[in-house]
């Protein structure tokens, strides 16, 4: 039996070829949720993903289809490649030689025809302003910085390392951007000296080596990690993504004194027992309850350790996977009648006969074990009976209420009565059906306010005068 090789597929309503494959399982719980650029025509596009991966060829032409389907696979190929690889730090000469491919990569379609000199000076121009004139390193870069080369020169980033299959710590990346600026303003440079008239071999291409596989140290970072860290990652991350300050506010002291039971800062060492110890602690301590616990203090260790899984920092979620209840009843006694409670309220029946459960059901005698407790009783028999003595002290309402009481009732009572609306009058208008001659009508009308009322009094006059 041959197997079936992937090929793409088509949509049954609008006929449109995709690519869609599920996530291979080994890295099902790596992916899910992680947002993807695959390669499609030349052009990236984002796909989020979860159970599978799923992004639209751009064609209804199986031809056409094949092609890009082979090439938005091997992208997709490259990522899972990346996250099955262990985080790694590069040399300072891989750095630099990614820089080239990206380098030759924005030169090589300009070779013939560079284009106008004055847009290449202004892409220069603009690297070197980003790069603050090369006065910006790994050791000064702030949060607004980061985002800044994230967003000029990210995607020319990810192309490189996923064409690798390459997962580098967050300092080998910033250093990988500010190189690849860099790179991008002398390919802007000597494309605009080219299309100048200059075509002089440049000396900037020189400087970038080839990239060299088995150079790469296999060095895992993760030991390091500190969980202090990842709040502070996640933090940035919040502020970054413009969200409200509330939670991180919320979530601080949590974590720290999470760090604090654990009694260490290292978040490869976490255990999803540390987690469970906390939470026992802290719902001993009365410091929260079961519902509160998971929706602050387990969320915010989940989500600072996915955080950290996504940015290459640690290996794994000790949060991930638990489930807590939400409530927890504490049962402390057995339900139902004791025997002594049951024969009290047997005694307590009609006429001393034995109370029967006939709901549906045949009737039978009342057992210990079955209805109310005698807690239940007490609890509803705040109300005693009145004495006899206490009846006698009774008097009617009419000698102990004022009778503005009951002249306000009265009337309440007559206003309920009488219903909504406005009272009937006792002169009654009847309704009518005229037709009238349109001169007649437009000069009631013509001197506007309620030309009906005018109307009735001119009838009322001729009435009287006849």
């Amino acid at each position: 039996m041959s197997l079936a090789m992937p090929s793409p597929w088509k949509h049954r309503e609008t006929g449109t070829y995709y690519l869609k494959q599920r996530v291979p399982a080994d890295l099902v719980s790596k992916a899910r949720g992680l947002t993807l650029e695959l390669s499609v025509a030349g052009t990236l596009w984002r796909v989020r993903v979860g159970d599978q991966v799923k992004v639209s060829l751009r064609t209804k032409d199986i031809g056409p289809a094949k092609l890009r389907y082979r090439e938005a696979d091997e992208s997709l190929q490259g990522h899972w490649a990346r996250l099955r690889s262990d985080v790694v730090e590069l040399s300072h000469r891989q750095t630099i030689a990614l820089a080239g491919e990206i380098y030759r990569a924005i030169r090589a379609p300009f070779e013939d025809n560079p284009g106008s000199a004055e847009a290449w000076e202004k892409i220069s121009l603009l690297c070197l302003i980003t790069l603050e004139d090369g006065a910006m390193t790994t050791e000064t870069l702030t949060a607004y910085q980061r985002e800044t080369l994230e967003l000029a020169v990210g995607r020319a980033a990810d192309m490189r390392l996923n064409s690798k299959g390459l997962r580098v710590t967050p300092r080998c990346r910033d250093r990988l951007l500010i190189e690849a600026t860099k790179a991008i303003a002398d390919a802007a440079e000597d494309t605009a000296r080219e299309a100048a008239g200059d075509y002089t071999p440049s000396t900037k291409a020189q400087r970038f080596p080839s990239w060299l596989p088995s150079a790469r140290p296999q060095k895992p970072i993760g030991s390091r990690q500190t969980i202090t860290g990842l709040l502070n990652r996640w933090t940035e991350e919040q502020t970054l993504s413009g969200r409200s300050g509330t939670t991180t506010r919320r979530w601080k002291p949590i974590i720290r004194s999470f760090v604090g039971f654990v009694g260490h800062d290292a978040a490869e060492s976490v255990t999803p027992e540390n987690v469970r110890e906390w939470r026992q602690a802290v719902l001993t301590s009365g410091a929260s309850i079961p519902r509160t616990f998971n929706r602050n203090h387990l969320a915010a260790v989940r989500s600072i350790f996915n955080v950290g899984i996504g940015a290459g920092l640690v290996t794994k979620n000790p949060a991930a996977g638990l489930k807590f209840p939400a409530a927890e009843v504490v049962q402390t006694r057995a339900k139902g009648f004791t025997a002594d409670e049951a024969a009290a309220s047997q005694a307590q029946g009609t006429e001393g006969a034995p109370m029967t459960a006939t709901r549906g059901k045949a009737a039978q005698e009342f057992q210990a074990g079955q209805g109310y407790t005698q807690e239940d009783w007490e609890a509803v028999s705040d109300s005693p009976d009145l004495t006899e003595e206490e009846l006698a002290t009774l008097r009617p309402a009419q000698e102990v209420l004022p009778p503005t009481f009951f002249e306000g009732l009265g009337a309440a009572r007559a206003e309920a009565q009488r219903g909504r609306g406005r009272p009937r009058s006792e002169a009654a208008k009847v309704p009518v059906t005229l037709r009238l001659e349109p001169d007649v009508l437009d000069r009631f009308k013509a001197a506007g306010g309620d030309w009906r009322q005018r109307m009735q009094d001119a009838l009322r006059k001729a009435t009287l005068e006849a």
